[in-house]
């Protein structure tokens, strides 16, 4: 018995529609990743002609809002608590604050004296660049 191997039909995986669907699925992921919202404490630094940018790793930040709400390491806190949380933090040596133009001078006298009393070594206190207008000189 001899078998006809000339028309038999050999197994053939056709590769384009999988690379369609892998492409597609790429594209889709890219675009949906970039999308994410990252959220954050909203302030409105005052602004200033000297202001110079800190290159520290070891630095906290306390974010004090529009509204009066503080934030010590992106966490909110009362201010009576202040104190004790920023004495739990291990390396204090500068401390950024962060707060809105809006905010009374007092509240940020009183996160100074808080940090000071918790041993931070160093104070700095965050402003946004002043933009001058054209034709606007002193």
């Amino acid at each position: 018995m001899k078998f006809n191997s000339a028309n038999s039909l050999k197994p053939e995986l056709n590769m384009t529609p999988l690379i369609d669907v892998v492409l597609m699925l790429l594209i889709f992921f890219m675009i949906s990743t970039s999308f994410v919202f990252q959220p954050g404490i909203m302030v409105k630094l005052p602004s200033s002609a000297i202001s110079a940018d800190i290159q520290s790793t070891r630095m906290a930040q306390v974010i004090v809002t529009s509204e009066g709400d503080v934030y010590f390491d992106r966490l909110r806190v009362d201010i009576d608590n202040l104190e004790q949380q920023m004495s739990d933090y291990k390396d204090k040596s500068l401390l950024i604050i962060k707060a809105d133009r809006s905010v009374a001078h007092g509240l940020v006298v009183t996160i100074m004296d808080c940090a000071k009393k918790a041993g931070f070594e160093r104070l700095t206190i965050a402003t946004s660049p002043l933009i001058e207008e054209p034709g606007e000189r002193n």
